[in-house]
């Protein structure tokens, strides 16, 4: 297994924060903490800000407890699985833990997607669609549009 490098340094006023730019190298080891969640997490220390961070700073689980696996949470969601049973299945609380992973990994998909979407460029025809629903009931109406390429069928 190949020792953590870290991408960037996660300081937003620093001259290295560049997520995806040249292979950060402007660190330095810092020591380590262990936990009882992850085990022995090694720190680092940017030498331009100082800013200290840790291996778990890039990992979805920041400031979790208890790692789950969110392959798993994934397909029980897409299996229409309650959010009880997801959490009976991790041993965890469907409210706090259970949600905040859903949201975690939402949040993450979205990025993921704002990235792409800014470098993508279509050469095809495109469609618009839209779907209208009710939360509550009709005084709150909840309307989502939707863009899908007549060929490629991309959403």
């Amino acid at each position: 297994m190949r020792p953590f490098t870290p991408p960037f340094c996660p300081s937003p006023s620093c001259n290295h924060h560049v997520p995806g730019a040249a292979p950060y190298s402007a660190f330095i080891a810092w020591g380590s903490y262990s936990t009882r969640a992850f085990g022995e997490v090694p720190r680092f220390r940017c030498t331009l800000c100082g800013k200290t961070f840790s291996r778990q700073t890039f990992h979805p689980d920041f400031y979790a407890k208890k790692a789950l696996s969110y392959e798993d949470i994934a397909r029980r969601i897409s299996s229409c699985e309650s959010l009880s049973a997801i959490g009976r299945a991790h041993r965890a609380s469907t409210d706090d833990t259970i949600s905040n992973r859903i949201s975690r990994a939402s949040r993450k998909a979205l990025a993921f997607e704002s990235e792409q979407a800014a470098t993508r460029c279509t050469a095809e025809d495109l469609a618009a669609d839209g779907l209208e629903s009710f939360c509550r009931s009709q005084f709150y109406p909840n309307n989502i549009t939707i863009l899908a390429g007549s060929a490629s069928q991309f959403v």
